[in-house]
C-alpha cells in the first residue's frame, strides 16, 4: 500500500468515526425536508406526506436540534441553523404509537442498521445519561445543550395515553414531535404544556387517521388540499405535503411493487400524502353557520310544517353498530 492510498484510508476510517460519533453533522436533508428545517420560526409545522418520505428522519433531527440548541448541520452563518430554537437548554416530548416503535424509531441505541434516530444523530460525548421505563425501553434521554445546561428529551406513547389519559396534564415542554397522529385529547392534555414557554410544535405524519391534524392547518376552503405545494394558514401555521416520491433514496421499481397491493384510496394516503379521511364522498366545506337554514321558510306554518303541495321525502340509512341516519325533506312544485 503506498502512502497516497494508506492516507486515503487513515481519512476514510476518521470520517467512518465522526458519523458514528456526531451524526448529525452528516445529515443532508432532501429538499422538502429542508424546507421544514427552515421554517422553524413558525409555532406549529405539519409534514403531511406518504411512506418512507423521511419524516422521522427530518423529525428526529430537529428533536435532537431543539435537544443542542442549534442545526448543527447547516454552517455557522445559515439563519436556519437557529430558526426558532430558544439559546437555552429546552424540554421536549416525542408522540410515538406504542414503546415498540418509540424503541425501533429513536430510541435504540445499537449502532449500524436499525439504529433509532436520537443516536444516530446526538453526538456521543453530548449524551449526559438516559432512562428506561417499566418496558425496559429508552423514554427519556438528557443531553448537554450548547448554550450551557442539560436538555431532556422525553417520550410518550398513545398507547399509554388510552390507559390513562390523565397522565399527561402537568408537564410543561419547549417543544413536541408528534410522529404519527394522535388522538386530539391527547394532543390538547400535552399542548397546555407549551404555554407557559411559549414552545413550539411539529407533526409529521401519514395521516391514516385523526383528520382533526389536517383541519389545524388547512383552512375550510382548501380542506382537499392534494398538491405538493405548501400551505401558510396563518404566521403560526405551516404544512408542508409530501409524497413517497421526494425521497431520492426510494426507487421507482420499489415504490412500484408497494403501490400495486394499495388500493386507490391507500394510494392517495400512503403515497401522496392526502388525508385517509378524504377519500370518497366527503362534504367538508359544509359548515352550520353557513350552510344551515334557519327559521321558518316562507309560506311555511312552522319550522317543521311546509305547505301542502310540498313533496314530503323520507331516507333511512341504517348502520349496524352506530346510530342510524334519517332525513326529511320538503321539496316545492318549483324544485326548491
Amino acid at each position: 500500500m503506498d502512502i497516497i492510498q494508506h492516507e486515503k484510508l487513515v481519512a476514510l476510517r476518521a470520517l467512518d468515526k465522526l458519523k458514528d460519533t456526531n451524526g448529525i453533522l452528516f445529515y443532508k436533508p432532501h429538499v422538502k425536508q429542508d424546507e421544514f428545517h427552515r421554517q422553524g420560526k413558525r409555532k406549529r409545522r405539519y409534514v403531511r406526506t406518504g411512506n418512507r418520505f423521511g419524516k422521522s428522519t427530518l423529525g428526529g433531527a430537529e428533536d435532537v436540534a431543539w435537544a443542542r440548541g442549534a442545526r448543527e448541520w447547516y454552517p455557522e452563518g445559515d439563519p436556519a441553523r437557529y430558526e426558532g430554537i430558544p439559546k437555552r437548554s429546552t424540554k421536549g416530548l416525542i408522540i410515538v404509537a406504542d414503546w415498540d416503535k418509540a424503541h425501533e424509531i429513536f430510541t435504540n441505541p445499537v449502532k449500524g442498521v436499525g439504529q433509532g434516530k436520537l443516536f444516530k444523530f446526538l453526538a456521543r460525548n453530548s449524551i449526559v445519561r438516559t432512562s428506561r421505563n417499566n418496558a425496559g425501553v429508552i423514554s427519556e434521554i438528557t443531553v448537554k445543550s450548547l448554550w450551557g445546561g442539560e436538555s431532556t428529551i422525553l417520550l410518550d406513547t398513545v398507547k399509554s395515553f388510552a390507559s390513562n389519559p390523565m397522565g399527561q396534564e402537568s408537564s410543561d415542554w419547549d417543544w413536541i414531535h408528534v410522529d404519527e397522529p394522535c388522538p386530539k385529547d391527547m394532543w390538547v392534555a400535552n399542548s397546555r404544556g407549551l404555554i407557559d414557554r411559549h414552545g413550539s410544535a411539529w407533526f409529521t405524519c401519514t395521516p391514516l387517521n385523526e383528520p382533526w391534524i389536517n383541519d389545524m392547518f388547512v383552512p375550510r376552503d382548501q380542506f382537499r388540499l392534494t398538491t405538493g405545494e405548501s400551505i401558510s394558514k396563518d404566521e403560526n401555521h405551516y404544512m408542508i405535503v409530501g409524497t413517497s416520491y421526494d425521497n431520492l433514496h426510494n426507487t421507482a421499481a420499489s415504490l412500484a411493487m408497494f403501490e400495486a397491493d394499495l388500493t386507490d384510496e391507500q394510494k392517495d394516503c400512503r403515497i401522496k400524502g392526502i388525508p385517509l379521511a378524504l377519500s370518497g364522498l366527503v362534504y367538508k366545506e359544509f359548515h352550520p353557520s353557513d350552510s344551515l337554514y334557519r327559521g321558518t321558510p316562507f309560506g311555511w306554518q312552522n319550522p317543521m310544517t311546509p305547505p301542502e303541495n310540498y313533496t314530503i321525502r323520507l331516507a333511512i340509512d341504517p348502520h349496524p353498530q352506530v346510530p342510524h341516519a334519517v332525513l326529511f325533506a320538503a321539496t316545492s312544485p318549483e324544485g326548491i
